[in-house]
């Protein structure tokens, strides 16, 4: 079994502050339904502007995963609230959870 935590970075030209992070808030709802992952709107903050979804997915292959991952930065960009600048992505297999914390 595999984990992936993705972050997806969208800037947006339309809308700013609060409305970019309701258009995200709902962006995130329908990345849930469609591609049953838990998603979440990241918002800017005093030390950066960034917004974006925060994507947490598991899954039994890493290239389905990977691919899970693409689909989903492919959607954000169709949406057409902003354009995607950044994606950073893990995806690793669960056991080294277990193996990180056994070296502590």
């Amino acid at each position: 079994m595999y984990f992936a935590v993705s972050h997806i970075y969208i800037e947006s030209e339309s809308a700013k502050g609060q409305d970019l992070t309701t258009d995200l808030k709902r962006l995130a709802e329908k990345i849930r339904g469609r591609f049953k992952v838990c998603a979440a709107c990241t918002s800017g903050n005093q030390r950066s502007e960034a917004h974006g979804i925060a994507i947490a997915a598991l899954g039994a292959e890493e290239e389905k995963l990977s691919r899970l991952i693409d689909s989903i930065v492919a959607f954000c960009e169709q949406s057409g609230i902003g354009r995607v600048t950044n994606e950073e992505a893990l995806i690793d297999h669960i056991e080294h959870i277990n193996q990180s914390e056994e070296e502590d």
